[in-house]
């Protein structure tokens, strides 16, 4: 399904409002145009939303009104673009393949450590490798 998406970078962006709050900032998430060299174009805003959180700031010779919730919403949605869903898919399927089989090849040392199980070094050293860089870190 992510690869039918829109790719490339998705993004939130303020767009100017007006409504029962007055003017604010509404929020939108953008994707890639969908012709080659158009420009980015509006997936989602919360122009309409019923869930609003007008938060405002007058410092003395402006006020500026946003929707809170709404700003929050739309980077939360744009950080789900397709290239980022697929790597964390990519990113689970590369640890579950280093644990699997991890409970078929084991044993135990029921005197000297009965709390501890013995696993294959090669075992060992994928999982080591699977959390030194797990989520991109290294």
């Amino acid at each position: 399904m992510a690869r039918e998406v829109a790719p490339g970078e998705w993004f939130s962006d303020s767009v100017e409002s007006e409504g029962g709050h007055g003017r604010f900032n509404a929020y939108a998430v953008f994707i890639p145009g969908l012709a080659e060299g158009a420009p980015p174009t509006s997936l989602v805003d919360t122009h309409n939303s019923d869930n609003s959180c007008i938060h405002t700031d007058f410092d003395g010779d402006f006020v500026d009104a946003w929707d809170e919730h709404g700003r929050r919403v739309c980077e939360y949605i744009a950080a789900a673009s397709p290239e980022r869903v697929l790597a964390l898919l990519d990113e689970v399927e590369r640890l579950r393949s280093a644990v699997s089989g991890i409970g078929d090849d084991f044993q135990t040392s029921a005197h000297h450590h009965p709390k501890h199980i013995l696993i294959p070094a090669e075992k060992f050293e994928q999982l080591c490798e699977a959390a030194r860089t797990c989520g991109g870190q290294s």
